[in-house]
C-alpha cells in the first residue's frame, strides 16, 4: 500500500534516505574489501553490520517502495526507473537473507564471501544511482 507524500515532505524524506545511504555504504565497502581478501574478519564484520542490515534496511526500502517511488512515478508518469529499483530491493533483501543464513552456520567462508561481495556490489551500485540520479530528479519533480 502506498502512502502519500506530504507537501514539502519530499525534501525531508530524501535527506533522510541519503543520510541512511551514507551510513550503510561504508559497511558495504568493508564487506567487499574483506570478501575480496577472503579474510576471516568477514565473520565479525557481518555480525557487526547485522543490525543495520535488518530492520533499518527494511524500513529504508519500505519508505522508498511505499512512499517515494509511487509519488515519483505518479508525477513523472514513468514507472520504469522505480521499477528497476524495486527489483533491486528484492534482490538486496534476498542476498541479505542468504548472507545471514550462511553467517549463522559459521563454516563456509568462501560462500559467505561470495554472497557478501554480491550484496556489497549491489548495495553500492544501487545507492549510488539513487543518490546521483533518482534523488536529484525526485527532489526537482516533487519539490
Amino acid at each position: 500500500m502506498s502512502m502519500p507524500l506530504s507537501k514539502g515532505g519530499a525534501g525531508v524524506l530524501l535527506d533522510r534516505l541519503s543520510e541512511e545511504h551514507k551510513d550503510l555504504l561504508p559497511c558495504a565497502e568493508r564487506m567487499a574489501e574483506l570478501a575480496s581478501a577472503n579474510s576471516s574478519e568477514l565473520w565479525s564484520a557481518v555480525e557487526e553490520y547485522a543490525a543495520k542490515l535488518a530492520a533499518p534496511l527494511e524500513h529504508h526500502i519500505a519508505e522508498e517502495d511505499d512512499v517515494l517511488f509511487p509519488a515519483y512515478a505518479r508525477e513523472t508518469g514513468d514507472e520504469t526507473m522505480v521499477g528497476q529499483f524495486r527489483d533491486e530491493h528484492r534482490e538486496i533483501l534476498k542476498l541479505r537473507d542468504e548472507l545471514m543464513a550462511v553467517h549463522r552456520l559459521r563454516k563456509d567462508l568462501p560462500r559467505l564471501g561470495s554472497i557478501a561481495a554480491r550484496l556489497a556490489d549491489l548495495l553500492h551500485s544501487h545507492m549510488t544511482r539513487e543518490d546521483m540520479a533518482l534523488f536529484p530528479s525526485a527532489r526537482q519533480t516533487l519539490g
